[in-house]
């Protein structure tokens, strides 16, 4: 069995950084497909080169148009080689279990051949940490799991969130640097749509959405915790919000029963709140 990891990235030097963490899990991917811009094939194969004893197949693809078209392609091209599994890793997000692969692929085994079940994605926790990455290389950040009270309490809250934001306790949203898709789930339900503005906001969610339609199924692993890096300056983009916009109306148009019975199901919680505060307050009076 293989698991590869697709790391889209027009940051070299974040790449770079990456890369060095990803080869030090133990074990690392079987294969590692990077999506980069033309001008950093010749360094990055510099870099490749560079790193001894790796048992690792690099697998190195272009990109023009975004990051839907990038991991497309990286999917693709895992799949072709072999892959049975596949991470969609980020190049500003650190593992802070370095044996999650050989966990990953446990229970994939497990689920499957023991229980028999149609796994479609497998995914884990992030932990959400903001960092200016001029001012602040991701490599001077102490890469430990933060225990302050209030790391903690946005995590859970976090959690909480996206293990009640969907039908029978499946999230909607899965925390994208933890997202990895099964090779049944991609020739069930297909790549991602390149409909979606470059950011791939909410094209993540459209896949799983599809994914649990076809009846895969989605686990979560209690040990697959990543750190998640999020730079503040894109959200003062405008050009960004636009396009955030134009990705979740679409999203909503093209999992429009998904979205109106999740509105029904919210309106019916409301009404049911409502009636108990009424008559709460009947039976004061």
């Amino acid at each position: 069995m293989k698991l590869a990891m697709i790391i889209p990235s027009v940051r070299f030097y974040q790449l770079r950084l990456i890369l060095n963490h990803v080869i030090s899990l133990k074990p690392p991917p079987d294969i590692v497909v990077l999506i980069v811009p033309d001008k950093f094939i010749r360094k990055l194969n510099n870099v490749i080169q560079k790193l001894d004893n790796v048992d690792v197949k690099f697998i190195i693809l272009t990109q023009q148009r975004g990051l839907v078209e990038a991991r497309n392609k990286g999917i693709v091209a895992a799949i072709n080689h072999g892959a049975d599994l596949i991470w969609l890793f980020e190049d500003d997000t650190l593992v802070l279990n370095k044996n999650i692969i050989n966990i990953i692929k446990v229970y994939y085994l497990k689920y499957t051949k023991e229980k028999n079940r149609r796994i479609g994605i497998i995914f884990g926790y992030q932990e959400l940490k903001p960092v200016d990455y001029i001012e602040r290389p991701l490599q001077y950040l102490n890469t430990e799991l933060t225990r302050n009270s209030s790391t903690r309490l946005i995590s859970l809250l976090h959690n909480i969130f996206l293990n009640i934001h969907g039908f029978n306790g499946l999230p909607y949203l899965i925390p994208v640097a933890t997202l990895v898709l099964t090779k049944e789930s991609i020739q069930a339900s297909g790549l991602f749509y390149e409909g979606f503005k470059k950011e791939a906001e909410w094209s993540e969610p459209d896949l799983i959405n599809r994914i649990l339609n076809n009846g895969l199924i989605a686990i979560r692993l209690k040990n697959f915790i990543v750190r998640h890096y999020i730079s503040s300056t894109k959200y003062k983009s405008i050009g960004f919000w636009l396009r955030r916009l134009h990705n979740f109306l679409l999203y909503l148009v093209r999992n429009r029963r998904y979205c109106i019975s999740c509105f029904l199901f919210a309106m019916l919680l409301t009404l049911g709140a409502y009636i108990i505060i009424l008559r709460q307050i009947k039976f004061r009076k």
